[in-house]
């Protein structure tokens, strides 16, 4: 059975990395591009506002939407099913929770590079602060999906 899960497990962090880094290299490719070359795309400080309201409401809503749905689709995964399917069960809402923060963590970065924003940097750290939250340990996956005692051991077998 530890066969069987380790590829999930690993499969889930990869994902997670994956994602993580991309944010990283957003921001980075952004700021590196406004202090490198000058250019704003926009201008006027009033649109810039605009742009800049319009990205924090969108994180006001993704930060929670990326936490309720994979929350309550792991809510619905049944006891009563194998461990494996269970972890194959539990990618799915993982990997929208993680695309939902690296699409806020993307919008933030375009709107950095059309505004020059420093204080979307700050939205930036906020974004990166809930994917470090959202990291999928064993310990954080056992939580999730209320393993029982057998269960928790498979999973913290070879920890």
């Amino acid at each position: 059975m530890q066969q069987d899960i380790k590829p999930i497990l690993r499969s889930i962090a990869v994902a997670y990395w994956i994602m993580f880094l991309s944010l990283v290299t957003y921001i980075v490719a952004s700021a590196l591009v406004v202090s490198n070359t000058d250019i704003v795309f926009i201008e006027d400080m009033q649109l810039a506002h605009i742009v800049n309201a319009i990205l924090i409401f969108a994180l006001i809503v993704l930060a929670p939407v990326s936490y309720l749905v994979p929350h309550k689709m792991i809510a619905a995964i049944r006891e009563d099913i194998s461990l494996t399917d269970k972890l194959l069960r539990y990618r799915k809402p993982l990997f929208i929770r993680f695309i939902t923060m690296n699409t806020a963590g993307l919008l933030i970065a375009v709107g950095f590079l059309l505004t020059a924003t420093p204080s979307l940097i700050y939205l930036q750290v906020v974004v990166m602060l809930f994917f470090i939250i959202y990291k999928p340990s064993r310990f954080k996956i056992a939580s999730d999906l209320k393993l029982n005692e057998r269960e928790k051991e498979q999973l913290m077998a070879d920890y």
